[in-house]
C-alpha cells in the first residue's frame, strides 16, 4: 500500500490530467462509469485527496517496518509482542487519548470514550500541510479528522459484530 500510494502522490499532476482532460476527450465510455464519477469526485479537493494519501504513507509505513523486522532468517518469536505492543500504541496515540492504551484492555483501546475529539486528532505536517492548502473551508481539516476517528469506530464494530474473541496475551 505504501508504495502505490507514494507513486500515486508523485504522480498526482498527471493522475489529474487524465482524469479531468484526457478522458472526457477520449474516452468517452470510461467518462460515464461509476468508478470515473468517484475519482472525479475525489479530485474536486486535490489537497485533501493528498493529505489522505500522506495519512496512508505514514500509517502503512508503520505496518511494513513491523512486518519487515520480521522477515529474517533466525527466530523472532520473543520478540511478537513487545514488537506488536509498540505498534498498537503508536496507531492508538494518534487518535486515542494519552494513557489510554495503558489503562485499558486491547479490546476497548479504540472504543468513542477513549478517541480525541475531532479537533484534538494531530497528523503528520505533510498531511498538515495539505489540509491548509485545501480550497475548502475550515471544515476540511475537521471533516478528514472526523473520517479517521470515524474508521476506528468503524473497525471496531466490525469486529464487534463479527464476534471476534478477546485477544490474549500471555507473559512469560
Amino acid at each position: 500500500m505504501e508504495p502505490a500510494s507514494n507513486r500515486a502522490l508523485q504522480l498526482f499532476d498527471s493522475l489529474q490530467e487524465y482524469i479531468n482532460v484526457y478522458i472526457p476527450k477520449n474516452d468517452k465510455d470510461l467518462g460515464g462509469t461509476k468508478s470515473y464519477e468517484a475519482m472525479k469526485k475525489y479530485l474536486k479537493n486535490p489537497h485533501k485527496l493528498k493529505a489522505e494519501l500522506h495519512f496512508l504513507c505514514s500509517s502503512a509505513h508503520l505496518f511494513t517496518k513491523v512486518t519487515g523486522f520480521f522477515q529474517k532468517s533466525e527466530p523472532l518469536i520473543h520478540r511478537l509482542y513487545s514488537e506488536l505492543h509498540s505498534l498498537v500504541t503508536t496507531l492508538s496515540g494518534r487518535v486515542c487519548k494519552p494513557g489510554t492504551i495503558q489503562n485499558c484492555s486491547l479490546e476497548s483501546v479504540f472504543d468513542d470514550e477513549n478517541l480525541l475529539p475531532v479537533s484534538s486528532i494531530i497528523c503528520s505536517d505533510d498531511v498538515s500541510k495539505e489540509l491548509t492548502l485545501s480550497k475548502v473551508s475550515n471544515g476540511c481539516s475537521c471533516c478528514f479528522t472526523q473520517y479517521l476517528r470515524l474508521r476506528c469506530l468503524l473497525n471496531l464494530n466490525l469486529r464487534k459484530s463479527m464476534g471476534e474473541k478477546k485477544i490474549r496475551y500471555y507473559d512469560s
